[in-house]
Parts: C-alpha cells; sequence; structure tokens
C-alpha cells in the first residue's frame, strides 16, 4: 500500500509540473542559477542576523509555515543576501520578454520545489518559476539542450494534437 501511495503522489507531482510547463510553451525561458548569480560569492550578510527569528517573521508575514521548513540558512542567505540589484534587472528581463524562469541549481537538490517557489515569492518572482532542474552544475549546456528538445518535442507533440483534432471537428461539420 505504501509504494503505491509513493506512486501516485509521484504521478500527480509530474502531472502538476506537466501542466506548468505545458501553459507555458509559448513563453520565453531563462535558465536561471542562484550561486553566483542573484546570489554573489562574497555576499554573507545572512551571518549578522538571527536566522531561526526571520523564519517565524516570513512565516508570519506570508502566513505560510513553509518558510519553518528551511535550512534556516538558506532562507537567510535567500533574504539577506541575493543581490537586489540582480533581482531588479531579472525582474525587469522578465517583464519585458514575457519570460519565465526554469531554475538549474543545486537549491533544487536541497529544497523543494514550493520551497524554491516561496524564495522566490520574497521578490515578487514567484509566479514565473515553471520547472526546476536539479542535475549535476558541471554539466549544466547538455541539461539545457536536453530540457530544450524535450520542450521541442512536447510542443510539436500537442500542435500535432491539435492539428488532428482541427481536421477531426472539420470532418465531423
Amino acid at each position: 500500500m505504501h509504494k503505491s501511495r509513493q506512486f501516485i503522489n509521484k504521478s500527480i507531482k509530474t502531472y502538476e509540473k506537466d501542466i506548468r510547463i505545458k501553459n507555458h510553451l509559448d513563453k520565453n525561458i531563462i535558465f536561471l542559477d542562484i550561486d553566483g548569480v542573484i546570489q554573489p560569492p562574497s555576499y554573507e550578510r545572512r551571518f549578522d542576523h538571527d536566522m531561526e527569528a526571520l523564519q517565524y517573521y516570513l512565516a508570519n508575514k506570508y502566513s505560510d509555515d513553509i518558510y519553518l521548513t528551511f535550512d534556516k540558512y538558506d532562507l537567510a542567505a535567500a533574504y539577506y543576501d541575493w543581490s537586489y540589484i540582480a533581482l531588479g534587472y531579472l525582474k525587469e528581463l522578465i517583464e519585458e520578454t514575457g519570460s519565465h524562469i526554469v531554475l538549474h541549481s543545486t537549491w533544487g537538490r536541497y529544497n523543494t520545489t514550493k520551497q524554491i517557489i516561496a524564495l522566490f515569492k520574497l521578490y515578487d518572482l514567484d509566479n514565473f518559476i515553471i520547472d526546476i532542474i536539479n542535475e549535476d552544475n558541471d554539466k549544466k549546456d547538455v541539461f539545457i539542450i536536453i530540457y530544450l528538445n524535450i520542450l521541442l518535442i512536447t510542443l510539436s507533440s500537442s500542435m500535432m494534437i491539435m492539428t488532428y483534432y482541427e481536421n477531426l471537428v472539420h470532418i465531423v461539420v
């Protein structure tokens, strides 16, 4: 019974992820890393603050206990160390190009999708996260190419299915 429940939960998560991606197939995609991009390596301001108090503050502010589930160092790094300048440029790029974000970062290994989205909510960017790739960072280019190929196949399949149904409708009418 336990394994079947895990399978069902995994299937639901896969379905939700597929729906999230399919809803954004016509959008531009920004493949984003966190470390060294929006979190400069020299930023370590989190150590000057009470990280546990931050968890409770954010849980209260957003009325969401997910902030209590974070590793306190990750949450504090996102809150205190992420570059406002880089995030501002990211937001501007998203708004000007109609893009969405596929996060390609080791942060995806240690945090759930819901946690990652909660981190980006701190900067009003949560609605732009459509996927998270948490594969080996040494092969980012390979995984991005694979990801784009999968999207292309998905888009092609969707277009073929729509064309089939459009033709079927024309035949029936």
